[in-house]
């Protein structure tokens, strides 16, 4: 077993733990339970995360009866709090009143002294931020909990929380616990990075997503007697969130793939969502406009990236310009490979010539430039391996201007250039684009 730092806080926890929604203490019984505890605990597994919602309190009773019989050091146990606990108006939410009451109950129920990590289960919109950040630290100062953290908030809210309480004096949170699996990325946009910043720790939940990563149900088929997506009683999340043809029959392919590197479907599943989500092993560039371009853009995107050429000429183009522009467009930025066929149907080569998507285009070219050169000032300090990959016959991008000059700043550069081979490169050759990302992940150690 691996073991990590829990964000940059002292704390290290099992890189897999075990966790309690719907099994333990609700849909497995207790010999069950307590023997998948005991292999846990074999396997190196020291984090131990419930929820005093999971079935209404039964599974921390059960896990408190259960961890009785180990010893108190060799485990991090985490619970949550915010969801209704009774039918009266502070029972539920992230008061000071409910915080404090469920604390007490949820150590009543674990029959132990103090929380490893107590978690915020959701946001809530009707207590003030600092109400929560100081009843939280009020509980570290009683001995009660030694840290907190937080369970699918939004990237701004975290922040906000992060800041608020350096401001008050108080504890930060130290830990997010998000939903993430290779059916669910969400976080990756804005969540982790706001982590990264601030210090905070991912501990992700449903990384098979609801056991759809297994590969256990089959594409127009019912899911399978005895299974949680046969089980009304606790596959909503599942049918909701992942159920579907289209995405069993992706999983089926992962299945495959799995296979061929002797795996199964959730062993795959899980090595990728164990990869570190928060840092970048290496890079690959594929035909990148990567530097500053000499001289200007050239009329088109002067005008039409302006104001008033987005006004006027880019709503005569789209009123005039036919489809064959757009195919004859797409043909210029292949060449001299050819266009897959179906290629335009298939990304929606007519929309492009809405005048919306004209503007935007060129307003985005247009403030290209400086962005690339603040980026391209910092290539001398970027210390990771990086694959470039490039056609030589690429006119939309040129390698002369833009793959070959980063390559002579990069420190840790490898330069692929393709012979006769023009702009779309993970098109016309898709081999050469997966040895550049398995020579990557080799030099990342990945």
């Amino acid at each position: 077993m691996e073991y990590r730092q829990l964000g940059k806080w002292g704390l290290r926890i099992s890189t897999i733990g075990l966790g309690s929604y719907l099994t333990i203490g609700m849909h497995v019984d207790d010999d069950t339970a307590a023997e998948c505890v005991k292999v846990a605990f074999d396997g190196g597994i020291n984090w131990i995360d419930t929820a005093n919602a999971y079935n209404h309190g039964e599974a921390e009773i059960a896990l408190g009866k259960i961890l009785a019989d180990y010893d108190r050091d060799d485990y991090v146990l985490a619970t949550k709090v915010w969801a209704p606990m009774g039918d009266g108006p502070n029972d539920r939410g992230l008061s000071a009143k409910h915080v404090f009451e469920q604390c007490h109950a949820s150590l009543d129920r674990l029959q132990t002294d103090y929380l490893d990590l107590y978690q915020c289960h959701r946001p809530d919109p009707d207590t003030p931020l600092e109400e929560t950040i100081r009843i939280m630290d009020d509980l570290a100062r009683a001995g009660l909990i030694l840290y907190w953290g937080v369970s699918e908030w939004p990237a701004a809210l975290i922040q906000e929380a992060c800041d608020l309480a350096r401001a008050m004096g108080c504890r930060p949170p130290v830990s997010n616990q998000p939903r993430y699996s290779l059916m669910y990325r969400q976080p990756e946009a804005e969540v982790y990075p706001t982590c990264l910043h601030n210090g905070l720790g991912n501990v992700c939940f449903s990384p098979l997503a609801h056991g759809v990563l297994t590969g256990k149900y089959e594409p127009g088929q019912p899911p399978p007697e005895g299974t949680r997506a046969a089980d009304d009683t606790q596959n909503k999340i599942l049918m909701n969130m992942y159920w579907g043809d289209e995405n069993l029959r992706k999983v089926q392919e992962m299945k495959e793939m799995a296979g061929d590197l002797g795996l199964s479907c959730a062993q795959l599943a899980m090595a990728w969502a164990l990869r570190d989500p928060d840092g970048t092993g290496a890079v690959v560039s594929l035909a990148g406009a990567t530097m500053p371009w000499p001289g200007g853009l050239g009329p088109w995107y002067s005008i039409a990236g302006s104001e008033i050429g987005g006004a006027t000429i880019v709503p005569m183009i789209a009123a005039f310009a036919p489809a064959s522009r757009a195919e004859k467009t797409i043909a210029g930025i292949f060449a001299p490979d050819p266009v897959p066929e179906g290629y335009a149907d298939h990304i929606g080569a007519g929309l492009t010539l809405r005048r919306e998507t004209l503007r935007e285009n060129a307003r985005q070219v247009r403030g290209l430039k400086p962005h690339l050169q603040a980026m391209s000032a910092e290539y001398p300090n970027l210390s990771l391996p990086v694959e470039i990959v490039h056609g030589t016959a690429d006119t939309t991008v040129p390698a002369e201007v833009h793959a070959k000059p980063m390559a002579a700043l990069l420190p840790d550069a490898r330069l692929t250039l393709l012979p006769d081979a023009g702009h779309m490169i993970h098109h016309a050759r898709p081999q050469a684009v997966v040895d550049a990302i398995r020579r990557a992940a080799a030099r990342a150690g990945r």
